[in-house]
């Protein structure tokens, strides 16, 4: 969005010989049939990329630095979001504009700390990961979620699938025996 990429530093890369380069320098899919592939990181254009260098024949792996955290749009609007964004707000004399002001004004650096204790209520179970019956996974959403998310989905296969490790962000306990 800013126009400047952000090229991260990894010790060897100078004596990698492979192609190297941002997405904003990516010239299509095409070059890498066949070829094996690693993208760093795991915003829009990396899943853009990803799915355009498998459906060409890469064999394609994405590296994510963190976990993703799948949560329904009420979920994040009743725990997250409704003292900015309900009709309660709106009584309390918040507008639009006044809630995306207070939103926006919190500084990316120190954001977490406000999210990660309402991700623990939020919680939304064995959506988008594996459950502890084996080779169990639930997928669901509206349309966009199902496409965009069936992405991570995928991914987590293909890590287990190749033996890599793949911990499980608040992996629900078993309630029933047998």
């Amino acid at each position: 969005m800013s126009g400047k990429p952000n090229i991260p530093s990894f010790p060897g890369m100078d004596n990698f010989r492979g192609d190297q380069h941002h997405s904003s320098g990516h010239p299509g899919p095409d070059a890498y049939r066949g070829k094996r592939c690693v993208v760093i990181g795991s915003n829009n254009s990396a899943f853009d990329i990803c799915g355009a260098l498998w459906e060409s024949g890469a064999d394609v792996t994405m590296v994510q630095r963190s976990s993703t955290h799948i949560v329904r749009s009420a979920t994040l609007m009743d725990i997250g979001l409704s003292a900015l964004y309900s009709e309660q707000a709106v009584d309390s004399g918040i507008t639009t504009d006044k809630a995306d002001l207070i939103f926006a004004s919190i500084p990316y650096r120190i954001m977490h700390q406000f999210q990660i204790p309402l991700y623990d209520q939020m919680q939304q179970r064995n959506m988008w990961k594996p459950t502890q019956q084996d080779a169990l996974w639930f997928t669901g959403g509206n349309l966009h979620q199902s496409r965009h998310y069936s992405l991570y989905l995928g991914l987590q296969l293909k890590a287990r699938q190749a033996g890599l490790p793949t911990p499980v962000y608040g992996l629900q306990e078993v309630y029933h025996l047998g």
